[in-house]
């Protein structure tokens, strides 16, 4: 699938959407391939405006999210991490430590909302090779 066409925020809203209606990463629109994050997961950072600003993104079964539309992402912000035994752990951006346990994702997300810079960058289109850093806890993702 070629975004050259697309405007930002259509890349956006599909890859919500994408995630929202199959929980796959695989970014093809295809709807196939494993779950790769549980669906209310994305649902509760969907809820939250200014992380439905930012580009979804997973690895490792983990949502992200990212000022920039490929990879290697530009990861700001926090996450979260659905622990054992069924609480939710909010984490600040990358290496910015525990932000709060709580016992339903929505909480967890509105957290990681609430400690985003106000600063954030918007979007942009390409990837974190191409788009210099301009958030202070703006940070490429580990992922390929």
């Amino acid at each position: 699938m070629t975004d050259d066409n697309r405007t930002v925020e259509e890349i956006v809203t599909a890859q919500w959407n994408h995630l929202l209606g199959t929980g796959t990463g695989t970014g093809t629109g295809t709807g196939t391939g494993p779950v790769l994050i549980h669906p209310d997961t994305v649902r509760a950072a969907h809820a939250q405006g200014r992380l439905r600003a930012l580009f979804p993104a997973i690895s490792h079964g983990t949502l992200f999210f990212s000022t920039t539309t490929e990879l290697p992402h530009t990861r700001v912000g926090g996450t979260v991490y659905r622990l054992r035994g069924g609480t939710f752990l909010a984490m600040g951006a990358p290496g910015g430590g525990r932000i709060a346990e709580t016992r339903a994702p929505e909480e967890a997300f509105a957290l990681v909302a609430e400690a985003l810079p106000a600063d954030i960058a918007p979007v942009t289109r390409g990837s974190a090779r191409a788009v210099p850093r301009t958030a202070p806890d703006a940070s490429p993702a580990t992922t390929p």
